[in-house]
């Protein structure tokens, strides 16, 4: 277990070779077989293992376990996660639930039963969750990673940046606590603070394209265009492959103004959706169709991208893609048919829905200001502007600065009118101060 709470490809590989060993020496101890199971579906996201080959090994390591322990908590902990990785989230949360009703200091139940609970988008019980893992581990440091960044998502910065400071005592790996800690320090304002941690950390750390882009980024919202495309170089020669690091290049890139990029990313991913107008399409390959559309709409090809959203099913929600992105594209998606002059009522289902999408994360927990700045946008749109104008203040008190990105989408421009005026000059005042004080330090 010491080399399996470590969460590298490294130290869980070698836990299998112990797994492996004690249950040789034990055949009726169950939490061999879980620890055997943990270890090769917990390879999927740290290591290189094949999801599909990890479940097929796992699943049976965990039927055993079950009828050697039924009264442990250990394997139910073990089925829940393996449901959870296949997608199943009702069927693990009952599993995870009866692992911690079975043992409430089994840290690893807490912790993957509020990881499923927050892909539920009820954050409010997934923080629940983290914090009960928490109790029973203070010191595990995925445990105030999950914290820092559920924290992150209901725009609590002061108990996220306690989590991270935790997550850098207990030695968690440094580039993942460096970026969380950047990305703390982003939304509640502090760019020049952000800008400062991930450029040291990306400085060390020339391998990771997480870094490397989020330091982009970074001063691509501050207004340093040269500075961003230098890391957006070093990001790309350390590689963008897997579904994060795409969807990160993809709104980096937007943010560059790169529309040929842009279009050669967003066409290479729909070649991997070929048969995507046919229906029937899996999370992932939803997924895949939204970058496609979305640049469809931001380059004029409305009817397109409303196609291509629509086999999306956008509207719905996809596993992977966060509310915020969601109410997001649902506002370009209605801008786009006020542009085609749609019915009005379908227009008004589609904002009410954005709104709706929006307002329920809220109640559960994300009021993040970005989350406030996108249902800003939704309510401009619906001629709300009284209560657009509240959020779009509101958003920016907390620490909202990503004004270059917002205002470049279809349909933001909702936000330039004179109601918003004020609240925008604010954000280009602070962006510029900070822009001198980057070039003073």
């Amino acid at each position: 277990r010491h080399h399996w709470h470590q969460r590298t490809a490294e130290s869980l590989n070698r836990s299998v070779e112990l797994f492996e060993q004690a249950i040789a020496a034990d055949p009726q101890y169950a939490p061999a077989y879980t620890g055997l199971a943990d270890a090769y579906l917990l390879l999927v996201g740290y290591g290189d293992m094949d999801p599909k080959v990890a479940q097929r090994k796992a699943e049976p390591l965990i039927a055993t376990a079950l009828s050697l322990g039924p009264d442990l908590a250990e394997p139910y902990a073990s089925q829940g996660l393996l449901r959870w990785i296949r997608g199943d989230h009702a069927a693990a949360e009952l599993a995870l639930r009866a692992a911690v009703e079975r043992n409430p200091n089994y840290s690893m139940a807490s912790m993957w039963l509020g990881g499923v609970l927050g892909e539920e988008h009820r954050y409010t019980e997934s923080l629940a969750a983290y914090q009960n893992a928490w109790a029973a581990d203070p010191l595990h440091p995925v445990i105030n990673s999950n914290l820092a960044g559920t924290y992150l998502k209901m725009g609590r910065f002061t108990e996220a940046r306690e989590a991270v400071r935790r997550m850098t005592s207990l030695g968690y790996e440094a580039a993942s606590a460096s970026l969380l800690a950047a990305e703390v320090e982003s939304q509640a304002g502090n760019l020049v603070g952000a800008v400062e941690i991930a450029t040291a950390a990306a400085e060390l750390h020339p391998d990771n394209p997480k870094l490397a882009m989020l330091t982009s980024s970074l001063y691509a919202m501050l207004g340093r265009e040269e500075a961003a495309r230098g890391w957006l170089g070093k990001a790309e020669v350390a590689g963008v492959d897997g579904p994060h690091l795409r969807l990160m290049h993809y709104l980096l890139l937007l943010r560059l103004g790169e529309g040929q990029r842009i279009a050669d990313l967003s066409e290479a991913m729909l070649a991997e959706v070929p048969e995507w107008h046919l229906g029937g399409l899996d999370d992932t390959q939803r997924a895949l169709l939204v970058w496609p559309g979305i640049t469809r709409l931001v380059d004029g090809r409305l009817e397109e991208g409303l196609e291509i959203l629509g086999y999306a099913d956008v509207q719905s929600g996809i596993m992977g893609l966060s509310t915020e992105s969601q109410v997001g594209i649902l506002s370009l998606m209605a801008h786009a048919e006020m542009q085609l002059n749609l019915p009005p009522a379908r227009i008004a289902t589609r904002l009410e829905r954005a709104a709706t999408v929006a307002r329920e994360a809220q109640a559960n927990g994300w009021n993040s200001p970005g989350m406030q700045v996108r249902l800003a946008v939704v309510e401009a749109m619906r001629g709300n502007v009284n209560e657009a104008a509240a959020l779009l203040n509101e958003a920016v008190d907390a620490g909202w600065h990503d004004l270059y990105l917002e205002l470049s989408l279809p349909g933001a421009q909702v936000l330039e009118g004179p109601e918003f005026r004020a609240i925008l000059n604010r954000v280009e005042q602070d962006l510029a101060a900070m822009r001198r004080q980057l070039v003073d330090a």
